[in-house]
């Protein structure tokens, strides 16, 4: 398989650190912020890709055990 640009560009992450005020009472991330991130790592991909502005249309699923 051949790509035009490394695989490391093309890959989707952002790095952050869950503070105490990003938790409810037990210690547990809340779901929108980790849905939020995901969300941010994925518009930072995409518009590399599409080398301009983009947006969240639709999420499918996002499910939290």
């Amino acid at each position: 398989m051949h790509f035009e640009t490394p695989p490391h560009d093309r890959a989707a992450t952002v790095s952050t650190l869950a503070m105490p005020k990003d938790t409810n009472g037990v210690g547990d991330i809340f779901g929108g912020w980790l849905m939020s991130h995901a969300d941010i790592a994925g518009a930072i991909l995409a518009y590399r890709i599409a080398g301009g502005r983009v947006v969240t249309v639709a999420v499918n699923e996002f499910v939290f055990l």
